[in-house]
């Protein structure tokens, strides 16, 4: 599909109601959507596609200058438009054309940044609870549009374990399932925050699938989830010394990803990243 955009002008209000009015709406008719966003999807409009697939993502009207966003999607493909300053740009999400996901979620807020080859990185806020944004967030990550996901981990006593000691990574880390069926090994690791007020420990994690990698960092501020494919992963490895030492994922592209590592953690996460580096699925096909 080649998206074809003319530029369009359209002015919005300055809108002080609750953020909750900022969060990705569900499109029901034609009618309802907004003229900058109507040339680009005109062509799936023609081959039937149906207006659940789209959603519309208004600006955060407290802040001045923000984007606002259409989502849509037709068969193996996501389309995401940006308005802003009067100018509306188009990029087709397409799965090969996707080298790094990122998700952010600090409630009330969630934002999904997405690396895309030729284009750069995109970017645009979520609500999990919408189904037609899981639908282009499962299409980016290479799933189908409709694909159901585990709702819990193998019953492994390592699991069993992470489960006892965290509750919620345990909850979190299933989010792995969405770039990959099978959890191969992982490593979990706990680090240290004594705030005046607050004693919490941030976590991070790092799971391994036959598609690639998950890292999740989570703290007091929310939690952070980043998936890199395994033909993306530049590297993996501990890197720096003392309080700067890390566990490092450097993707080909995007920004790398490091994982505090404590002093007591070291045995850990160097076994870990011999299972990692001796895994069939890094290595290329014969």
């Amino acid at each position: 599909m080649k998206v074809q955009i003319e530029e369009e002008t359209m002015k919005m209000p300055k809108d002080k109601r609750s953020i909750l009015v900022s969060w990705p709406k569900r499109i029901y008719t034609w009618d309802e959507l907004p003229a900058p966003f109507c040339p680009a999807l005109q062509t799936w409009r023609n081959l039937g596609m149906p207006m659940e697939n789209v959603a519309y993502i208004p600006r955060l009207f407290h802040e001045e200058g923000e984007p606002e966003y259409l989502s849509a999607w037709w068969g193996a493909q996501a389309l995401l438009q940006i308005f802003q300053e009067g100018k509306t740009r188009a990029v087709l999400l397409e799965p090969g054309r996707v080298r790094r996901c990122c998700y952010h979620e600090k409630q009330p807020h969630a934002l999904v940044e997405i690396e895309v080859d030729g284009f750069g990185t995109v970017s645009f806020p979520y609500n999990k609870t919408r189904k037609q944004l899981r639908s282009i967030l499962d299409i980016v990550l290479g799933n189908s549009p409709d694909a159901v996901f585990p709702t819990g981990h193998p019953q492994t006593p390592e699991l069993q374990k992470l489960q006892d000691d965290s509750y919620s990574m345990y909850n979190l880390s299933r989010l792995c399932y969405r770039f990959g069926r099978r959890l191969l090994d992982f490593l979990w690791l706990r680090g240290r925050d004594r705030n005046l007020f607050r004693r919490v420990d941030p976590e991070y994690w790092v799971g391994a699938t036959e598609r690639g990698l998950t890292a999740i960092s989570c703290d007091r501020n929310g939690s952070r989830t980043v998936w890199i494919a395994w033909s993306n992963l530049s590297s993996i490895s501990l890197e720096g010394e003392g309080r700067g030492r890390c566990v490092r994922i450097v993707p080909a592209a995007g920004a790398a990803v490091e994982l505090p590592v404590l002093s007591g953690q070291m045995q850990a996460a160097e076994a870990f990243l011999k299972r990692i580096d001796a895994l069939e699925v890094r290595k290329p096909p014969t």
